[in-house]
């Protein structure tokens, strides 16, 4: 959690703690100097007037260090905020499918509160309440040491509470984020497929559904409240009663005769604010419990490589890549090793050639794309990319443009879904958008115009020319296609094949859907099937 945090803020922040913590002692102070002036005989009045003047100037004071105590905290979680979703946006946090997005969702906006709130700004409170308690006990132990080490004596006891009910708390926080998590999945669900529910009139079905979704949420979050406030109750019940006792001592020594009033108003005074504090430090403790699993959650996200951005984008020279070979790729899932998925799998490809893979469902296409973009290592055989000199080239993702059935658009302007933020002169976009058919769209709405929330306001089309575009315009040498055209009308995959066979790059394409004419603008057809690649040709197709 250090990495997250700010030094110089939290610098500032323990010295206005510490300085805020002060402020409890000073008013036990004054309590005692007006109680002193009350029971003397004889005070001048310009005395009191003079000590009521320089208490109330103090008490404004640390009014205005609490002020500057807020700000800095409130700096500190800021900074935190920014720290911690900066760096999960460059973290392995992001790599997830679309069935855990909502999960991920609900850890920026729950869990991360809870961190907030109930670890980091207690951090702070702690430290107050420990000044409070160091600098208080001090002025009580001045008045009177054996009754201040009596109430001491039962206040220490305060602190150790929590731990009774540390481990429910983490328990039910646990359960809490998991609810929620099903939760916001659940309303994802509802909220993208909203026309599908009504059109079959199945939304009272999913009331049903939610209902149990929803109190499972709602009743996870109220037994997880209980429990924080059930440790709190026990926290509670034991500061008072520690608090009591030693006030009975107090009272018998007073009429023993062997402590006065104004000392056992002073220690009694000082005491409460101790018993105070020590209830704080506990509750805070308690709340600090709770964030454990988010905590040890953040600590598991491992940060990805290459994160920092390129100033430039170079071109890849003409001897980058020359030729792909497969030789004898086999490969196997750990889990189940005996039943290989490819085996023996040869495949050449030269830079340009247009490639069309197919074969039934489930066979390992996918997972031969994978192999060959070295996103997955084959169990052996070997993958080996040349130059034109014949030397090894070393496959990087910079290589590979990939394009799916889904398409992956940003709710952003078309210029930041094509270059990404990275910068590109215009001159270079115009001519990926005229590679990929995109210049009639772009005269009409513009390069700047806004591209709503999963591109909505595209047509299907045009989302995949969208993505052919940004492959164009990061020269991307080889460009791989999972079913990109299966979601679209004929003729507009015809339009977007017709795009793919045109372009310099290297194709490697995985379709079902194609017809026998464009099968064969493709240089290589080849069916893949229990795990072997087959040359395909007008006689066997």
């Amino acid at each position: 959690m250090k990495q997250y945090l700010d030094r110089r803020w939290c610098a500032i922040s323990v010295v206005l703690a510490i300085l805020a913590g002060l402020s409890i002692p000073f008013n036990t102070w004054s309590y005692a100097q007006f109680f002193s002036l009350m029971t003397q005989p004889r005070v001048n009045v310009r005395t009191v007037w003079l000590t009521v003047a320089l208490i109330a100037g103090v008490t404004i004071l640390f009014a205005v260090i609490d002020y500057g105590y807020q700000r800095a905290l409130n700096r500190n979680v800021a900074l935190f905020t920014q720290h911690v979703r900066e760096y999960l946006l460059t973290s392995d946090f992001i790599e997830t499918d679309q069935s855990n997005v909502s999960a991920r969702l609900s850890y920026l906006t729950n869990d991360l509160d809870m961190i907030e709130n109930n670890d980091l700004r207690q951090v702070f409170t702690m430290i107050r309440a420990v000044v409070t308690v160091v600098f208080t006990l001090a002025l009580a132990i001045h008045n009177n040491f054996g009754l201040t080490l009596i109430f001491i004596a039962f206040a220490s006891v305060t602190p150790f509470t929590p731990k009774l009910l540390a481990r429910r708390t983490k328990q039910r926080a646990q359960n809490w984020s998991s609810r929620v998590g099903r939760y916001m999945t659940f309303m994802s669900d509802v909220l993208r497929n909203a026309a599908t529910v009504r059109h079959y009139a199945a939304l009272g079905l999913f009331l049903q559904k939610g209902r149990g979704i929803i109190h499972a949420s709602v009743t996870a979050k109220r037994r997880r409240d209980n429990t924080v406030a059930a440790s709190n109750l026990v926290a509670a019940v034991v500061a008072y009663v520690c608090m009591y006792v030693p006030i009975g001592f107090g009272v018998v020594m007073v009429i023993q005769g062997r402590l006065t009033v104004a000392s056992f108003v002073t220690v009694q005074y000082a005491s409460n604010w101790i018993i105070n504090s020590f209830l704080t430090i506990a509750q805070s403790r308690s709340q600090m419990n709770a964030t454990q699993p988010m905590l040890t959650q953040l600590v598991q996200f491992k940060p990805l490589p290459d994160t920092s951005p390129q100033s430039d984008w170079p071109a890849a020279g003409d001897d980058a890549f020359a030729t792909l070979q497969l030789t004898q790729v086999v490969f196997s899932y750990p889990d189940d090793p005996h039943q290989p998925v490819l085996r023996g799998v040869d495949l050449r490809v030269k830079r340009g050639d247009k490639v069309l893979l197919t074969g039934p469902s489930g066979v390992g296409k996918s997972t031969l794309i994978h192999i060959l973009m070295g996103t997955l290592p084959p169990t052996s055989g070997t993958v080996s990319f040349r130059s034109a000199a014949g030397q090894d080239v070393q496959p990087t993702p910079e290589m590979f443009g990939e394009v799916r059935q889904e398409s992956n658009i940003f709710n952003d302007t078309l210029r930041f879904n094509l270059t990404l933020g990275r910068s590109f002169s215009d001159q270079q976009i115009t001519s990926a958008l005229r590679q990929a058919g995109l210049l009639a769209y772009t005269q009409e709405h513009g390069v700047d115009t806004l591209i709503t929330e999963n591109g909505d306001n595209l047509s299907g089309g045009e989302r995949k020319r969208i993505e052919l575009a940004r492959a164009f315009l990061y020269q991307r040498q080889f460009l791989v296609v999972d079913e990109g055209t299966a979601s679209l009308d004929p003729q507009t995959a015809d339009e977007i094949q017709r795009i793919l066979l045109a372009s310099p790059a290297t194709v490697v394409e995985i379709d079902h859907h194609l017809s026998a004419a464009l099968r064969r603008k493709f240089d290589a057809h080849y069916e893949l099937n229990q795990g072997k690649l087959t040359l395909m040709t007008e006689g066997n197709e």
